[in-house]
Formats: structure tokens, sequence, C-alpha cells
């Protein structure tokens, strides 16, 4: 007889330690010019720059453990997990539905635009997550496959996730799998991970990890 049987969540709730704050780009940059008098028409092509004010990113370096244990916590045996497979999340949301998690397919891009305000601009989602390749295994059982993403620097890509409800914020997750190359700035890292901000706001985000 088997007691107590049920669906084993392998995804969870994730403890993170603030390494640091990397500074923000400060928009400034030399300005070009040029000479010119009364009577004189330039044709002048004129290239610039600005931080988004949409789009945050995470990365960094994952350890954990493997445990058998009960409810309470209470542990028969544990493993350092040594590194490998998994992914990292994000969301918005501190209890994540990932049981009904599925894949968001570029048809759900325009609903991250709504629920987070970013608008028709030249960098909201629309513009961001262009492709639809990602391929996830959740929860060692549900396979997210071919769902939206970006490539961000170094190869990474963050990939799109939707739950059963309703389309807020919550319902989406931003997720990577696991690695051990390059983050954007050449560091070692085991994810990077880019998620949106609503213009002019702050959003909390929530971390979540698989160890396979």
């Amino acid at each position: 007889m088997l007691l107590g049987a049920g669906l084993v969540m392998a995804i969870s709730g994730a403890t993170v330690t603030l390494v640091q704050d990397k500074a923000r780009w400060s928009n400034y940059s030399s300005s070009g010019s040029d000479v010119t008098e009364g009577g004189n028409i330039s044709a002048v092509n004129v290239t610039g720059m600005s931080l988004t004010d949409r789009w945050a990113a995470y990365f960094g370096n994952v350890t954990g453990t493997i445990v058998l244990q009960d409810s309470a916590a209470d542990a028969v045996y544990s493993w350092v997990w040594t590194g490998g497979d998994g992914e990292v999340c994000l969301s918005t949301d501190s209890t994540y539905a990932w049981g009904s998690a599925v894949t968001a397919g570029l048809t759900f891009v325009p609903d991250v635009d709504t629920v987070f305000g970013l608008g028709s601009a030249s960098d909201n989602a629309a513009n961001t997550f262009t492709t639809a390749d990602c391929d996830l295994t959740l929860d060692g059982i549900t396979a997210i496959s071919d769902t939206a993403n970006v490539t961000t620097a170094g190869g990474w890509d963050t990939c799109l996730v939707k739950d059963a409800g309703n389309t807020t914020e919550d319902n989406f997750a931003f997720c990577v799998n696991m690695d051990s190359k390059a983050a954007y700035d050449d560091s070692t890292a085991n994810y990077q991970v880019m998620v949106p901000t609503t213009p002019g706001g702050i959003e909390t985000y929530y971390f979540y990890a698989e160890l396979n």
C-alpha cells in the first residue's frame, strides 16, 4: 500500500543572497559637435543610447542540497548538490502555481506588455521576446516546449512561462536553464535571467530553483 502518495513538486522557493548591485549606467557619454555659421545647412546623423526602464536582470551562482525529508523538515538524508541540470525562475507571485505551468508562446507576449504596462515602446516585450524555441522541464515532469524567449549576452535564454490563472503579472514566470558559463560581464555564473519592470515603478521578484 502506498501511503500519502501525491505529486512531488521539485521546483520550490529559493533563498537569495545579494552579492552586489551593479552600478546603473549613468547615460553620460561625450557629445558630438559640429562647427557652423549663419547660412549653413548641414546633414547630421545622430546616434544615441538610453537606459531602459522596462527591464532588469539577475545573474549569479547556485548552491543547495537535495533532501529526503518530511513536511516538518525532518530529513532522513541529504546530498550536496554538485551542479548540473536545473532551472532558476522568477515571478512576482510568492506562491507561483507551478503545477499548472504551461508553454507561453509568442501569442502571450502582448499580455506581458499589457500587465507590466510596457506599452508600445521600442524596448517592450513584443520587441524583446521575438523567438519561441526554449525548452524547460519543470518539476521533473512538466515539459515546456518552444516557449517564447530572449537570448541575452553570453547565450543565456530567458524563457516565458504562464500558469493557468487569469492574466496578471503574477501569472507569468521568467526562467532560465542552469549552466556553468560566462555571464554578460565574463564572470562564471550558473544562471542569467531578464525580467520586466513597470516603467517608473518597482517590482518585487521571488526566486525559485529546481536542482536536478
